[in-house]
């Protein structure tokens, strides 16, 4: 009897977890928008992260007209525009400083604009932080096409198909004990 207790705990066990692990890969690839805007009381400074793939690469200011929480999704959408061209080398982007900003650029096409005031945010001078970004977001270029290629997706198969095949053969057990 304590045998059959025992194995239903563990099948119970395992069944929640392999329920939970989509689950929390879900919650890895949650859109920037669920919550990762706040509000800076002190300053009353509307920031909002750049999430790319679950990663949060830095936090953006907004502004009346471009929503902190839009721009931050704007940005991260061109980050994963540009990780997913493989004929792109992340060490090609580039900073071109303008009057008003540091233009992050992949080849001519713009990531992100750094202004003043985003240094201001920050406590920095915005050519430091725009240096900062660019380096976050070669790194998070990088960990997107890691995370794609071919060696990755077939480990992520093999551990899906691996934790099926348990499940099945616990409640297989499971189902002969009872």
């Amino acid at each position: 009897m304590l045998t059959r207790r025992f194995l239903r705990a563990v099948v119970l066990v395992l069944a929640a977890a392999s329920a939970a692990v989509p689950a929390l890969a879900r919650a890895q690839g949650a859109s920037p928008a669920s919550g990762a805007s706040d509000v800076q009381p002190e300053e009353a400074v509307q920031t909002a992260a750049v999430i790319v793939d679950g990663l949060v690469l830095f936090r953006v200011r907004g502004a009346t007209s471009f929503a902190a929480p839009a721009r931050a999704q704007s940005i991260a959408g061109r980050v994963a525009a540009v990780a997913e061209n493989q004929a792109f080398n992340p060490d090609a982007l580039r900073i071109e400083e303008t009057e008003l900003a540091s233009r992050i650029l992949a080849d001519r096409q713009l990531i992100m604009a750094v202004y003043d005031a985003d240094g201001r945010v920050e406590g920095i001078r915005r050519q430091v932080l725009a240096s900062a970004c660019l380096e976050r977001i070669r790194t998070a270029i990088a960990a997107y096409r890691a995370d794609r290629s071919a060696p990755a997706v077939e480990r992520a198969a093999v551990r899906a198909v691996a934790a099926t095949a348990v499940t099945v053969v616990l409640l297989l057990v499971l189902v002969w004990a009872g």
